[in-house]
């Protein structure tokens, strides 16, 4: 069930019929935008990953929102800032059947080894800002248990404005996006730096072999919060991987095809 505001619908049952799950993927995004239109929230704290079997579709929504989320989200700016703009009585909603505390779950534990890569921000000394994508092999980024992610820092360009700045400051957050099915999960958290001479099991754990990467160091991040928002603004975009999957049954009957032109080419007497 999902719900925004006052309206709900169900999802996973509108196309009983349907033959092929891409037909429920493309219908899904649409009820997120018309959903969450203006003075509408949509909040979605569980949120299955699409199954491949032919005719299912086991996406639930539910509406939730955790406390630890919004205890470090809604600062007194935000509220007062949500309050002017007609908000905050709608979160004030929400918040009043807020979960106590964020656990990875099955379905975050899913959705996080699809991906690979996410938005990371720091925060410097100077206090400004620092945004970069890290990226790697699908799933290196790691749940360790309910409470805690970790991942291989890898060699870059070496001038560590990450790393420095956890030093100072261990606060961190990530977004984790899956374009394709326009879904978004934030991550709040505080990491931690560990040296792989200093754990070096960890590191073995954190490591593909067969990724190019030369992994430095691990960073291990205690989960403070999380959060699902919906898809409105999301655009929908596809890696070259995930459109060749898309592709490859237009190949297969193009190659069809062009063997019957040529079947027919080949016999004496056809008519053109």
């Amino acid at each position: 069930m999902a719900r925004c505001g006052s309206e709900a619908f169900q999802l996973g049952h509108l196309h009983k019929n349907a033959q092929s799950v891409k037909s429920i993927q493309t219908t899904i995004p649409y009820f997120g935008i018309i959903y969450c239109r203006k003075g509408i929230f949509c909040n979605t704290k569980a949120l299955t990953s699409f199954t491949s079997t032919p005719g299912l579709c086991p996406v639930e929504m539910e509406n939730s929102m955790s406390r630890p989320f919004a205890e470090i989200s809604f600062t007194p700016s935000v509220r007062a800032t949500q309050a002017r703009n007609g908000s905050a009585e709608g979160y004030a909603k929400f918040l009043a059947g807020a979960t106590q505390e964020d656990l990875i779950s099955p379905v975050e534990a899913s959705f996080i080894a699809q991906r690979d890569g996410f938005y990371q921000a720091t925060v410097s000394e100077t206090g400004w800002p620092y945004v970069q994508f890290r990226g790697g092999p699908a799933g290196f980024l790691k749940v360790l248990d309910e409470r805690t992610l970790a991942y291989a820092d890898f060699r870059g360009n070496r001038q560590y404005l990450s790393a420095g700045n956890l030093q100072n400051n261990d606060r961190v957050s990530l977004i984790l996006m899956d374009y394709p099915n326009r879904r978004r999960l934030k991550i709040w958290g505080r990491a931690k730096l560990v040296d792989g001479a200093d754990d070096p099991a960890l590191m073995q754990h954190l490591s593909d072999p067969n990724y190019r990467g030369h992994p430095e160091r691990a960073i291990v991040i205690k989960l403070e919060a999380m959060d699902w928002n919906c898809t409105q603004h999301i655009p929908q975009r596809l890696t070259l991987e995930e459109f060749e999957e898309y592709m490859a049954p237009l190949r297969d009957e193009l190659a069809e095809l062009k063997a019957r032109n040529a079947d027919q080419k080949d016999k004496p007497g056809q008519q053109r």
